[in-house]
C-alpha cells in the first residue's frame, strides 16, 4: 500500500543555515560596494596623473623651447665671434636633454590617458583636454574624524563584524546538529494474509536516531576555532586601515 514520510528538522537547523547564507549575501553587496569604490579611486587616481602629466608636459615643452632659442643666439654670436665655441657646445647639449625630457613627458601624458580611458572602459577615446587643474587648493582633512568614520564605514570593517555574525551561526548550528532530527510516516496497507479476510490497516511509524557515538564534537571544536580568528580580524582591520 502507499506510504508517506516526512523528516523534522529539529532546534531550528534550518533558520540558522538560512541566516548564516545571508551573512554571505551581506558580504557579497559589500564586496560590489568595495568593487564600486575601487572603481571610483582608481579614475580619479588616473584622472589626476593625466593632469600632472599635462603640467609635465608643459613646463618641459616650456624648458625646450628656451633652450633651442638659446642654442640658435648662442650659434649666431658664436659666428660673430662673441662666444667661444665650447659655450654653443655646452647649450646644444642642454637643448638635447630638455627635448628628450619634453618626449618623455609627452608619452607618460599618453600612457595615463590610455589608463583613464580604460579605466571609464572607452579605450578608445582620443586623448583631450580635461577640465579641473592640480594647482587647486586641496581639501584639508582632520585625521580623527577621518579615521573614524573610516573604521566605521569601510567595507572591510563591515564584512569583518559580519563574519563574527556568521561563525556564530555556524558554531550554534554545530552545537544542535547533535540533536537528532524526527522522522514520522503513515502508510495503509492491504492485509491479504490467510485466514482473512482481507482488510486495509492504517499504520503509522515514527523514528529518532540516538547520537551515542557522533555528537558533533569535531566540527564544534572548528567552528569555535574559527569564531576566535573572527573575533579577532576587526582588531587587525582596523589596524590594517589606520
Amino acid at each position: 500500500g502507499p506510504n508517506i514520510s516526512q523528516t523534522i528538522v529539529t532546534m531550528g537547523k534550518r533558520t540558522l543555515a538560512e541566516a548564516a547564507a545571508k551573512m554571505d549575501l551581506a558580504n557579497a553587496k559589500l564586496a560590489y560596494r568595495r568593487a564600486e569604490t575601487d572603481l571610483l579611486a582608481t579614475v580619479r587616481s588616473n584622472y589626476f596623473a593625466v593632469l600632472v602629466s599635462e603640467e609635465g608636459m608643459r613646463a618641459n615643452r616650456g624648458l625646450m623651447q628656451l633652450t633651442d632659442e638659446i642654442y640658435k643666439v648662442m650659434l649666431l654670436q658664436l659666428k660673430a665671434g662673441q662666444v667661444a665655441p665650447y659655450e654653443p657646445a655646452q647649450i646644444g647639449v642642454f637643448a638635447g636633454q630638455a627635448r628628450i625630457a619634453y618626449i618623455v613627458s609627452r608619452n607618460s601624458y599618453l600612457q595615463s590617458w590610455k589608463l583613464l580611458a580604460t579605466s571609464i572602459g572607452l579605450t578608445m577615446m582620443p586623448a583631450t583636454e580635461l577640465s579641473g587643474s592640480v594647482t587647486k587648493e586641496l581639501p584639508r582633512f582632520d585625521f580623527e574624524k577621518s579615521l573614524a568614520h573610516m573604521l566605521s564605514t569601510h567595507t572591510d570593517a563591515l564584512t569583518a563584524l559580519n563574519g563574527i555574525d556568521k561563525v556564530r551561526l555556524n558554531l550554534r548550528h554545530a552545537q544542535v546538529n547533535a540533536v537528532p532530527d524526527i522522522t514520522v510516516g503513515a502508510a495503509v496497507l492491504h492485509d491479504n494474509s490467510a485466514p482473512g479476510p482481507a482488510r486495509f490497516v492504517p499504520g503509522f511509524v515514527g523514528s529518532v536516531p540516538l547520537p551515542f557515538f557522533d555528537r558533533n564534537q569535531g566540527n564544534i571544536l572548528s567552528a569555535q576555532g574559527a569564531l576566535l580568528r573572527a573575533v579577532e580580524e576587526p582588531h587587525r582591520v582596523q589596524n590594517a586601515l589606520t
